[in-house]
Order: C-alpha cells, then structure tokens, then sequence
C-alpha cells in the first residue's frame, strides 16, 4: 500500500508516503520540528510558500491531525477537541441512531455516474445486489433503491430489529462498487414518508 500510494497526486500535491516515527521530519531524517496539522483547519497550510522555510508540511501526527485533513479534503468543519465526530452532513441521525427494522444504505451508487440510457436496469440489479445481500443478515421485507438519491441511498426494511442490527454491523463502512458504504438505522416514519 506504501509503494502504490507514494507518488500519488492528490488536490494537485504529490504525496510522500513512508513509515513515519514520532522524531521524522518529512524528508526522512529523525528530529527536527514537525508543523503540527491537527487542531483545527488554520494550521492545515494550503500554500508551502505561506508556511515558513523550517515548516514540515503534510506530517500527521495523531488520529486528530487525520481526521482534521479528511475534514478539509471533504470542505467540512474539522472533529471538535477530544475525537468526537459529528454526523455525516445529510445523514439523518448518524450512524449511532436508535436501533429500527429500517437501515438506510448511503453510498451504494453514484448518482453522478447513473446512465439510465445506457443501463436501464441499473436500478434493478442494485436492488437485488442489496437483497441478495441483506437477507445472509435477517428477513427482508423490501428493498428500495432511492432513484432522487444524491446520496446512493438504498432503504432496506427487515422483519426485525435483529436483523436490521446484523445487517448494519456487517455494511457499514464497507466498500461496494468502489465506494464506502454508511450504513445507518432510520425509523419507520421516514421510511413512510421516503419509500415509494
């Protein structure tokens, strides 16, 4: 993973990826004084010239500084003091919601790249892609891609809560169609207001 990521461009910038320590500096060499990332998005420097001749840009030193870059790659708020995360934008009520037979499936497809010209049964075979996975976790009762999605939202509604839980364990943060998958309970008044 190393050697497929080093070189790589991202946002225009080439990055450098190696085993790090604690003393590294980015050219490799122990000690030195590392610029800090995290903390927020100000010490993220979006221009090298702007940082100083001594600054080491790009060193992500704790799990904060990773989670402050993601934020910024993402256009968001950075995670507040102390690791907590917000929800998604447009996730409803997160990831950790109240447990329900409903399970909304963010990310299965990407609504830019639909063609129905092209694949008109794009949205059938999603559907019994998701069944056909869903019920290795409990009953399904139905399965319902979300055509308006700018998400790739697929709602699944299972006969239990049981397995709906099975089910959201195993999917989410998994990896389908070369994206990750959000896998989050929702309840049944949105699955009435939402599902056709």
């Amino acid at each position: 993973a190393m050697t497929a990521m080093n070189g790589f461009q991202l946002a225009g910038k080439e990055l450098k990826v190696g085993i790090a320590t604690s003393d590294m500096q980015v050219d490799g060499t122990p000690g030195g004084n590392n610029a800090a990332i995290g903390n927020g998005l100000d010490s993220l420097q979006d221009d090298a010239s702007s940082a100083g001749p001594n600054a080491q840009l790009g060193m992500l030193r704790d799990p904060n500084d990773r989670l402050a870059l993601m934020a910024k790659l993402q256009g968001s708020q950075p995670p507040p003091p102390g690791g907590a995360r917000p929800p998604l934008p447009g996730m409803g009520m997160g990831i950790g919601g109240a447990p329900s037979p409903v399970i909304v499936l963010h990310g299965m497809f990407n609504p830019s790249q639909v063609n129905l010209q092209h694949d008109p049964e794009f949205f059938n075979d999603i559907e019994a892609d998701v069944l056909q996975e869903c019920e290795n976790h409990g009953t399904v009762v139905k399965v319902w891609p979300d055509q308006n999605s700018t998400r790739g939202d697929v709602w699944v509604k299972f006969g239990d809560i049981a397995g709906a839980s099975k089910c959201r364990g195993a999917l989410d943060r998994r990896w389908f169609a070369g994206q990750q998958i959000v896998a989050e309970f929702t309840t049944e008044v949105a699955w009435n207001a939402t599902v056709r």
